[in-house]
């Protein structure tokens, strides 16, 4: 399965070197909903580039609110209907 192939990292966005052993690369990365909370978001950008191997990538799922009114709307009204209709079952 997966597990033997991929691993979940906890640690400080901003300092890999306190949860990572010094001169681990990573294949890929992931964070969801997170780099809102991080308040240096350069410095953590550069800290997990700096630990992916050549040509891997990073993924960051972060919602925001747009400033587009249709997709305001969206936001707004068909969100929220989404989500109720999916947590219902």
């Amino acid at each position: 399965g997966l597990d033997k192939s991929v691993s979940l990292v906890i640690g400080d966005a901003e300092d890999l070197a306190s949860s990572v052993p010094e001169g681990t690369k990573f294949d890929g990365a992931t964070m969801a909903f997170v780099i809102r909370n991080v308040p240096d978001r350069a410095k953590a950008m550069r800290e997990i580039a700096g630990r992916l191997k050549g040509g891997a990538r990073l993924a960051v799922l972060e919602l925001g609110f747009p400033d587009f009114p249709p997709a305001k709307w969206f936001v707004r009204h068909c969100v929220p209907f989404i989500g109720w209709l999916l947590s219902r079952g």
